[in-house]
């Protein structure tokens, strides 16, 4: 059998398993990854054939124990020669995942401040052009007769 053709098998075995597991597995979003204490990858099973092993996540998330959980919803699939070095690659795996959530969430406001990126005349309306606070009222005489008539409970005058 070529490599492709194990792949393939593998993947397929890894669909079914993933299946499987969703249905009785805690599925972990990128925020509930990244907020694990004490992460590790857990062995569910290995397919000799293939080389190929299947882990799923344990931790302590929210003060409570988690075991095989997912991420996103899928097993981590390592091709290893045995059991202990797939457990090897997958704890690392597991925990550059991790690093790369909190890389994100660290730069994220750096990289996406209107700011920095030169745009805020295009995206924060009247306040990117000068106005002051209060001003926008002015615009719109019939909104502030609205909002001082529904929420001050003033008569209705325009």
């Amino acid at each position: 059998m070529n490599d492709d053709a194990i792949n393939h098998e593998a993947q397929a075995a890894a669909q079914v398993l993933n299946i499987e597991l969703a249905r009785h597995r805690k599925i972990l979003n990128a925020d509930e990854l990244a907020a694990l204490i004490s992460p590790r990858a857990r062995h569910e099973v290995s397919y000799d054939k293939f080389g190929a092993h299947f882990f799923t996540i344990d931790g302590v998330l929210n003060g409570k124990k988690i075991q095989g959980a997912m991420f996103a919803g899928e097993c981590a699939l390592i091709y290893a020669v045995g059991p202990k070095s797939a457990q090897e690659l997958a704890n690392a795996g597991l925990r550059s995942t991790i690093e790369l959530i909190h890389e994100e969430y660290e730069t994220r406001s750096a990289r996406l401040s209107p700011v920095e990126a030169g745009i805020v005349q295009d995206i924060a309306g009247r306040r990117g052009q000068g106005s002051k606070p209060g001003q926008e009222l002015a615009k719109l005489p019939k909104l502030k007769a609205m909002m001082a008539h529904v929420i001050g409970g003033l008569p209705w005058k325009y």
